[in-house]
């Protein structure tokens, strides 16, 4: 099991204050439940740091997967909870996720099962169409 600076290092979270987006890049599919949980639990604190600085703004995130290669494992249930309390957090507000191939179909039959109550989750083939999405006011 690799430890939990390394697992930090594979993903990012930044926020971007020339777009006003929380940008989030996934580069690795883990295998195990403990990395998957304590991945969720360090992209968790990162986003909620981001939080903590502008505690008066709602946040549009772009969760970017496109880079990993490997099919995902199947996401805990502790992971589950802990991406529930991030989606349901009071400044988080509308979310998209620019898949690839190797990871549209386990992601959105996660979050289409867990998430499908509101309408500002949605999917996208590329960075581009989600930024674009992100970006329009609605």
């Amino acid at each position: 099991m690799k430890t939990q600076k390394e697992l930090a290092k594979d993903f990012s979270v930044a926020y971007n204050d020339q777009i006003h987006i929380i940008e989030s890049t996934f580069f690795v599919a883990h295998k195990t439940a403990k990395e998957i949980t304590t991945i969720a639990q360090l992209f968790k604190e990162q986003m909620l740091a981001i939080y903590n600085q502008y505690p008066d703004k709602k946040f549009n995130t772009l969760v970017d997967t496109t880079q990993i290669t490997q099919d995902m494992q199947p996401i805990p249930k502790e992971a589950r909870k802990i991406y529930l309390e991030l989606i349901d957090h009071p400044q988080t507000n509308k979310i998209a996720m620019a898949t690839g191939p190797s990871t549209f179909s386990f992601i959105s039959k996660f979050i289409l099962g867990l998430f499908a109550r509101n309408n500002l989750i949605k999917f996208f083939a590329n960075r581009i169409e989600a930024l674009a999405w992100l970006n329009h006011k609605s």
